[in-house]
């Protein structure tokens, strides 16, 4: 593994994160969407990227089992990374930031958007769970295209049920505000479209590349320890590629933007469940072994206990300290086989 090309990684990660949360808040503005279509759709969407390409390139493109593996465990590792680690780093970032936030601790979050969020989740993932168990193999393919077609239904009644603009303050556009410091001018309250959606892009393409860079240090690394393709796949490149949707979390934390941090993570739980999903359903054998079925079924124990706080109106950024034992918990039986 090479240190400087790691550093590098996590630096265009961070830089594209920071770019894409700016330019995602401003895309809302200008099409006047509600938070709940720029969290659980736009950034969800946009940041899962990274994770989505890895499983696609693993089962198109690398030869034999070792790619199917490889495949079905970053499918697998994306959802369970997010509703453990992802979630608990938004709770932690909660406490830390406490002072500079104006509701302290307290997380102000949409009810109705997260429990939304994680009931399609559990839903989705616990039917690509049966599925593995017990559909026969020839009639996995003729079931794949339902979890696209309820993703498509899901968006759009998240489009449908959106309660129009957020009222939060947006910072000035990034690149509106570099340009203006380069000319010693203010920058501009309201930026043009298309220096929104072009730093979006380029933001997209910054953390794509940074992912990308960052899986291929961790696999050299893997290959130095001889991890397996099952351990590489279900810990350590999804580490990689959820730094977008963890850092856009904190991002959002540290403005105060609560329903966009939790939007972001549990809308791409809902991505990750159904799109993925839906290729390792098609394209391999979708036969779980037993690390695997522990990571579906923990990731499934976290969305559920999530939902059920949230539910409730009872959701805390202590109480997410639980998902990150879940980590804990599956990261040391792992370990230990």
């Amino acid at each position: 593994m090479n240190a400087l090309l790691f550093i590098v990684s996590l630096a265009l990660i961070f830089v594209g994160s920071s770019l894409f949360t700016n330019g995602v808040e401003w895309i809302g503005r200008k099409f006047n969407l509600s938070e709940g279509v720029v969290g659980s759709v736009l950034a969800a969407v946009g940041t899962a990227l990274p994770e989505t390409i890895i499983p696609l390139i693993a089962i198109f493109f690398v030869a034999g089992t070792t790619g199917q593996d490889v495949g079905i465990g970053a499918i697998l590792g994306a959802p369970f990374m997010l509703g453990t680690l992802a979630l608990f780093i938004t709770g932690m970032a909660v406490l830390i930031l406490r002072r500079r936030r104006v509701m302290g601790a307290r997380i102000n979050f949409d009810s109705q958007i997260t429990r939304r969020d994680l009931s399609v989740f559990f839903l989705v993932y616990l039917g690509a769970l049966i599925v593995a168990l017990i559909a026969p193999q020839q009639t996995k393919a003729l079931i794949a295209p339902l979890f696209v077609a309820i993703y498509v239904v899901y968006v759009w009644r998240v489009f449908k049920t959106g309660k129009g603009a957020s009222d939060a303050p947006s910072q000035p556009l990034t690149l509106d505000s570099w340009a203006a410091r380069l000319k010693s001018v203010t920058a501009r309250q309201t930026p043009r479209l298309w220096l929104v959606l072009g730093q979006t892009a380029l933001s997209l393409v910054l953390i794509i590349a940074g992912a990308q860079l960052f899986v291929n240090q961790i696999v050299s690394l893997a290959e130095q320890l001889h991890a397996s393709a099952t351990l590489l796949a279900l810990v350590i490149a999804p580490v990689a590629t959820e730094l977008p949707e963890k850092l856009n979390s904190v991002l959002w934390v540290s403005q105060g933007k609560d329903a966009l941090a939790l939007g972001n993570i549990t809308g791409a739980m809902v991505f990750q469940s159904c799109i993925p999903v839906a290729f390792g359903v098609a394209f391999t054998s979708w036969v779980l072994g037993p690390i695997e079925l522990m990571s579906a079924v923990i990731a499934l124990t976290a969305g559920l206990w999530v939902c059920v706080l949230a539910a409730r109106a009872k959701l805390t950024a202590p109480a997410l300290i639980f998902n990150g034992v879940l980590y804990l918990l599956f990261l040391s039986v792992v370990l230990r086989g």
